[in-house]
């Protein structure tokens, strides 16, 4: 394995760690897809996944506020993403009649992706999206006349997935049925937790010798 600095970034986080002598060709560990071929060393390419989180969002809701949230996530190749809501009731009455807290999140075009509620702040509540950015299956090998070459190849080959990238709406609203008469209205403390997954290369020469992705 070669240090960080042998480490090359190329377009879409493929990270790729590479010999800086040798040669490429590939093969497809999912079947089908044509070897990537340049004059050079010849790699193996294997996709990995790997996992991130933005900063948690917090705030204050009222009984019958709506609040809206933007959630910006740059993370290219994601594969999926989960958005947990958790909160604490401060209702005087929360025991006898605990709010009720709907989500709905929309993608980076708008589209409603998914709607859940509950009133147990504790359990939270989760909304996923799933199969953002297929990992690429047109892949498993490829060769360049130098690491920066195969970098190249890789990427024109195999080129970085947008879907989810940009910015992310989160709508949270709060009810509370049948509130005792001349009760306060009661308000929740929430926490917006975002996580995602992505996939990335590891390039490690074919030929076993040094250096690896």
């Amino acid at each position: 394995m070669v240090g960080p600095q042998h480490v090359l970034r190329i377009p879409g986080f493929l990270m790729i760690a590479l010999a800086l002598i040798g040669s490429v060709v590939v093969e497809n560990p999912f079947g089908g897809g044509e070897p990537i071929r340049q004059e050079g060393q010849l790699f193996d390419v294997e996709w990995l996944g790997g996992m991130g989180t933005v900063p948690a969002q917090t705030g204050n809701a009222a009984d019958g506020e709506t609040a809206t949230v933007a959630i910006q996530i740059s993370q290219l190749n994601m594969t999926n993403a989960s958005f947990t809501l958790t909160w604490t009731d401060n209702a005087l009455s929360a025991r006898l009649s605990p709010a009720i807290v709907s989500m709905i999140v929309k993608d980076t075009n708008g589209t409603q992706i998914g709607e859940n509620s509950g009133s147990s702040g504790g359990d939270g509540i989760v909304i996923a999206a799933l199969g953002l950015n297929p990992v690429p299956d047109n892949a498993s090998q490829v060769e360049g006349s130098s690491a920066e070459d195969a970098s190249d190849a890789l990427a024109h080959q195999c080129p970085a997935g947008a879907e989810g990238a940009g910015q992310w709406t989160v709508e949270l609203s709060v009810t509370r049925p049948a509130p005792r008469p001349f009760s306060p209205l009661g308000n929740i403390d929430w926490v917006l937790s975002v996580g995602y997954q992505y996939y990335y290369a590891k390039l490690t020469p074919a030929d076993g010798g040094a250096g690896e992705v």
